[in-house]
Parts: structure tokens; sequence; C-alpha cells
């Protein structure tokens, strides 16, 4: 374990009483952000930095379809794999989903079996077989290539648009944000999740076009003590935008990575898979349909 993960429950306790105009400072530098033009950012300077919990709010109907945005400020969160399993398991719901990779790795296609980097776009098919799709929208800051997102999306007949919002930063991470009907924001079990988590809520609360819902979701949890009271905190701070279940570090996930192979494909039982399952029925999405295990999507 790192030195930032044995900070005792002392030092975890006095970030109660921190107010987060520094910690909005550094989300505003490292995400490139123009706090001139940030509404919260004078507003909620200096105000105490609790959350209570607020009442749920639907979902607005965007032409019928629901879009999703996973955004952390946290590296290796697990944006990507939480983007990639709950794509493949709304397609099983017989969901027509697009999926946009914004990160200048392109890694949502490898999730699926891909062997090979390619800008554009992509379609893969669930093992079983029939017509139901993911597809993928390689769109990075750098592709001189990129689709036109709104000509794509305007053009596509969907249910889904999944935003992995690795990589952005300002004008074009903010108007990702403000596309999303729900935002997921994975964090690590890391001394700094509680504060990270707050500036982030900011950041959301400020948009021109705030998410209809925001949920925070644990990943990568264990048992030891550190891990117990940054989660305790992150359920004080965020009350009911902490999601109720966490994600448990465990092997199954990277290894899905390696053989090419989409989480829920591959270890349909693993606890991710059922978290995943949780946070697709928190959406409001009915049943899947059956699973294969262990095979990998095709590309045609």
């Amino acid at each position: 374990m790192s030195e930032r993960n044995k900070a005792s429950p002392e030092s975890h306790d006095s970030l109660e009483q921190v107010e987060p105009s520094s910690d909005v400072t550094a989300l505003f530098s490292s995400l490139q952000l123009d706090q001139a033009h940030y509404k919260p950012f004078t507003r909620r300077r200096g105000q105490v930095s609790t959350y209570t919990e607020e009442p749920e709010k639907a979902v607005p109907e965007r032409e019928g379809r629901i879009q999703v945005g996973f955004f952390s400020s946290m590296g290796g969160s697990g944006k990507s794999t939480l983007a990639a399993s709950l794509a493949s398991m709304l397609c099983r719901r017989e969901k027509r989903v697009l999926l946009i990779d914004t990160s200048p790795w392109q890694t949502l296609s490898f999730h699926y079996g891909a062997t090979e980097l390619r800008p554009g776009m992509r379609s893969f098919f669930a093992p079983e077989g029939g017509e139901s799709a993911v597809h993928i929208a390689v769109c990075t800051q750098d592709d001189a290539v990129a689709p036109d997102l709104t000509s794509l999306i305007s053009t596509m007949s969907l249910d889904c648009i999944l935003f992995d919002m690795g990589g952005l930063s300002g004008t074009t991470l903010l108007a990702h944000l403000q596309r999303c009907d729900i935002v997921l924001v994975p964090l690590l079990p890391d001394a700094s999740a509680v504060r990270l988590a707050l500036a982030v809520k900011f950041l959301l609360d400020g948009l021109n076009t705030v998410p209809a819902r925001v949920m925070f979701v644990l990943n990568q949890m264990d048992d030891s003590p550190s891990s117990r009271e940054i989660h305790r905190l992150l359920a004080q701070s965020l009350g009911g935008h902490l999601f109720p279940s966490v994600i448990y570090r465990q092997p199954e996930v990277q290894q899905a990575m390696v053989h090419g192979i989409v989480l829920p494909s591959y270890a349909p039982e693993a606890q991710a898979v059922t978290v995943c399952d949780e946070i697709v029925r928190w959406i409001q999405l009915p049943e899947p349909a059956r699973i294969k295990i262990g095979q990998r999507w095709s590309e045609r």
C-alpha cells in the first residue's frame, strides 16, 4: 500500500472540517478549465463542504435516449471498465448502445476483443448472436478524423449513449458533461478521494445544464482500516450521491482485459458484475438476456 493510503483515521477526520476551495482550484487547474466562466466557483467558495441527501430526480427524455457520462479526476479509477461493462449489459437488454471513447489510448474496443487501434466507428456483437450491437465511436481531442458527435447522434437510432470521458479537458469536457442525463463518478479508496469527490460535485453543480442524477461509485475497495474509513467519510460527505454498493478489488477485472472479453461475459458471477447490474437497475432498465460465459464479442 502506498504512503498516501496509510493516513490515520485522525487525519481523515480533519478532512471533514476543511472547505473545498483549494481542491476546486486544483481540479480546475488539472482539467484546464476557466474559472471565470464557471458559476459556482465564486458563489460557493468558502461554504461548508457537506451535502445532504437530495430527492432523486427523474431522467428527462431526450428523444427517447438516456445519456450517461463516466467521469473522474482520479486516474485508474475504472471509468473504461465500468463503461464497457454497463454497455454490454445494456445491449443484452436489447438496448441500442453507442459508446463514445474520448481516451487517447482508445481502450474501450480492447474490452470487446479488438487487437488493433482504429479511428472512427466500430461495432461489436454479443457471442450469442443476433443483431444487437455495442457501437464504439472514437472521438479523441487530437484525432483529426474524429466523427462529429452532433451529426453522428442525430443520424443513429439509439436508446443509450455512454461517454467515457478519459483524457478530456477544458471546454470539450464541459460540453460532454452537459450532454449527460446521468453522470457516474468512480473513485478509488485513496486518501484524496473525499476532497476530490466534493470538488467534482462542485464542478457538476456549476454546469449550465446540470445532470439529472449524479452517483459516485467506490471502486477497488478492500477491507483495510484506511479503506473502510474513506468509505465512511465518503458516505458522510456525499450522502445519497454515493452508490450503496462498492466494487471490491478482484482479479477477474484484470483477467478479462487480458483475454479481451468484456467483464460480464468473462466472469458473470464476479462481484463487480453484480454491482454493475445494480447500477443498470438503478438507471431503471429491465433484466438482461441469457449470457454466454467466457466468449468474446465479435466485430463485423
